[in-house]
């Protein structure tokens, strides 16, 4: 098993940061919560997944 790239209360930062701030958007514009918990999610797992990618096959 391979370890995290970040360390794991990096994720549970970002974690938190995308739940706030899909809460105070939802506040804002009804229903606009979860698509941005959606695409920010992806985001991050994606920018997660091609880092750790690089570190690999640098490392």
């Amino acid at each position: 098993m391979t370890r995290p790239f970040f360390p794991i209360w990096v994720y549970f930062v970002v974690a938190l940061l995308i739940a706030l701030s899909a809460f105070g958007i939802a506040q804002v514009a009804e229903g606009m919560g979860m698509p941005f918990v959606l695409i920010a999610t992806f985001a991050w797992m994606a920018f997660s997944i091609s880092r750790q990618r690089k570190e690999q096959n640098n490392g």
